[in-house]
């Protein structure tokens, strides 16, 4: 009976900290993590929630490739160059072929990097706003295949928008944006 009921608790906690998105029209939200964005064209959208922190995956058959967003809490201050360095170092650990040092994308200010594991080739995007940061991840099964699909993972990039939460300010006359709004890809204010 005991171990019937840890059974149960371990999923409800495992159920309740996945990362929940709504998906409508080829673009999905997810207020949990504050984070909104759009399927490039031709590519199917999901945002089932198998993995935690995964917050909406992207898939297309023709050439191969699949694109996640995940999203993690991080500490106040670090930059997406760091984070990306970070990761740089972990990959390498694993073993992969690191192919690219982070650049930085000029629209959005994410750090970008390319790497594979030999079987599967990658591009993945780190975009840091206030304290969640963000990774948008292509794999493809071959490098010709990756390459076709960059004009669309800039295109899902460049969709981010970070969905603030609104205030009502003390006259109760409009609504206010958060006070942690961050850089690239924040949702603009809303009009009064």
């Amino acid at each position: 009976m005991a171990c019937a009921l840890a059974l149960a608790m371990t999923l409800i906690c495992s159920w309740a900290s996945l990362a929940q998105a709504q998906v409508e029209t080829g673009r999905a939200e997810s207020r949990d993590w504050r984070i909104r964005i759009s399927a490039p064209e031709d590519w199917r959208i999901s945002a089932q929630g198998s993995y935690p922190r995964v917050v909406v995956w992207m898939y297309r058959s023709n050439p191969a490739g699949t694109m996640l967003l995940t999203a993690e809490r991080t500490r106040a201050g670090r930059s997406s160059v760091q984070y990306a360095q970070d990761t740089v170092t972990q990959l390498q650990a694993l073993r992969y072929a690191i192919e690219t040092t982070p650049q930085v994308h000029a629209a959005t200010q994410a750090s970008w990097i390319e790497f594979d594991d030999g079987r599967m080739f990658f591009r993945q995007a780190f975009l840091v706003m206030g304290d969640t940061a963000y990774a948008l991840t292509l794999s493809a099964p071959e490098r010709r295949a990756r390459a076709q699909h960059l004009r669309a993972f800039d295109s899902a990039l460049r969709s981010m928008e970070r969905i603030e939460d609104v205030a009502v300010d003390t006259d109760g006359a409009r609504p206010v944006p958060a006070a942690d709004a961050d850089v690239a890809c924040s949702a603009p204010a809303p009009a009064p």
